[in-house]
């Protein structure tokens, strides 16, 4: 047993298991949306989701944050934090697909009860994401 991923808002239960049996257990941060908070009680590295599409964004946060510059760190997760409610606004996992495919990566449909979004609901999806800064917060 190397470590675990931690997907919750709880900082304090964080840095608790981070600290746990003098720190020897690798901790991944588990909200996208909140990786700063993540980083600053001690998570090791981050798996998530919407880094699929996102990853350039995340990864600056983390660069500013192991430089000390947290001021960039923070502004680059505002970034992150409007892709992630754009997400949310259009469905979390039906949007994630639309928008890998937005970045050319066409993972096919979600898995049955959800609903793959439409071509209209893509377009206003790729209409919201442009009201941010989309082309600075994903995939290359």
């Amino acid at each position: 047993f190397a470590g675990l991923k931690f997907t919750d808002e709880d900082l304090m239960e964080f840095a608790r298991c981070v600290d746990f049996e003098g720190g020897r257990y690798n901790m991944l941060w588990g909200r996208d949306e909140i990786l700063l908070a993540g980083l600053s009680a001690g998570a090791h590295g981050a798996i998530g989701s919407t880094y699929n599409y996102s990853a350039p964004v995340y990864r600056r946060v983390m660069e500013a944050f192991e430089q000390g510059d947290l001021k960039t760190a923070a502004n680059e997760m505002r970034l992150a934090r409007d892709s992630v409610q754009v997400l949310i606004e259009f469905g979390g996992l039906p949007a994630g697909k639309a928008m890998l495919a937005l970045c050319g990566v066409d993972c096919g449909a979600v898995r049955l009860p959800l609903r793959t979004l439409s071509r209209d609901r893509v377009e206003a999806l790729r209409t919201a994401l442009s009201h941010t800064d989309w082309d600075r917060i994903r995939c290359i």
